[in-house]
């Protein structure tokens, strides 16, 4: 009997981590040199999470940039694989200004990303899964610093983005897989971690 083996690249894009026009030229540089499908494990930082906020997100991003990365231009299998991290009991933090209902904003970042590709180009990101770090904090004792409300696993995770994407039937979807990451590696040297 015959098995087969998929291979899929992948790429953790962080608007935090460098700018939209290198993420969007590495994904270009991708899809003109494969055929394999490309998985985005990323964040989207800073970018909205409620009606009313801007459409920009952080170190000069936009909701289309990361759209773009974790979508891909028509005619190539990239797919969003998104870090869903922010807990739904996260509560409200105390800042001037007041941001309101923080929790699962992961969630409701790539949820309106989705719909923004639905609105302007006509095609919602297709979510392969999500990815979680409660093993990560576990591995650390919980010494991370954003382990404190971000430490659910990958079955919450998954259910956030789920019930997210499906509350409106253009972004309406279920993505096939959750996943956690672990910082294990790191035990030998948690200093660095």
């Amino acid at each position: 009997m015959a098995t087969k083996v998929l291979f899929v690249g992948g790429i953790d894009m962080e608007p935090g981590w460098s700018t939209a026009a290198e993420g969007k030229t590495w994904v270009d540089g991708w899809n003109a040199a494969q055929t394999i499908a490309l998985r985005n494990f990323g964040t989207a930082e800073g970018c909205a999470w409620k009606a009313g906020q801007p459409a920009s997100c952080n170190n000069g991003w936009t909701q289309h940039d990361v759209w773009y990365v974790s979508h891909g231009p028509a005619g190539h299998a990239n797919y969003g694989f998104p870090e869903i991290y922010i807990r739904a009991d996260y509560p409200e933090p105390p800042t001037p200004g007041g941001i309101e209902d923080f929790a699962e904003a992961n969630s409701r970042q790539w949820k309106r990303i989705s719909t923004h590709g639905v609105n302007h180009d006509e095609h919602r990101v297709e979510f392969r899964g999500t990815l979680s770090q409660q093993q990560a904090c576990i591995d650390t004792n919980q010494r991370q610093p954003d382990c404190f409300f971000a430490n659910h696993g990958p079955n919450v995770a998954w259910a956030q983005l789920w019930e997210w994407i499906n509350s409106d039937s253009a972004t309406a979807m279920t993505p096939l897989y959750s996943s956690d990451i672990s910082w294990r590696n790191c035990e030998s040297s948690m200093a660095d971690c």
